[in-house]
């Protein structure tokens, strides 16, 4: 969740192009929501059929979520950094 809130503040301030910005937040949004589903449907789910939900639970919070998304923003905010110092240069 604070991949997304992240991606969606360097968003609207223009930090990263709008439209990676905005896959960025809803990728980081599904995979929080994605893991709260799973990590409720394991607690309240009988025990026979928990194994599914609690699987994606896992999944979602160790390598997507604690990785990827933020790397993924990490290269958008370097990239766009890349975009301007060129512009800039070129326009001396």
């Amino acid at each position: 969740m604070a991949a997304a809130a992240l991606s969606r503040l360097v968003t609207a301030e223009a930090a990263v192009p709008r439209r990676a910005g905005v896959v960025l937040t809803r990728t980081g949004y599904g995979l929080a929501a994605a893991l709260s589903a799973g990590a409720v449907l394991a607690v309240v789910m009988p025990r026979s059929v928990d194994e599914l939900p609690a699987i994606i639970a896992f999944v979602t919070s160790i390598p997507f979520m604690a990785t990827l998304v933020p790397f993924a923003l990490g290269v958008a905010v370097l990239a766009a950094a890349g975009d301007r110092a060129r512009q800039t240069q070129e326009s001396k």
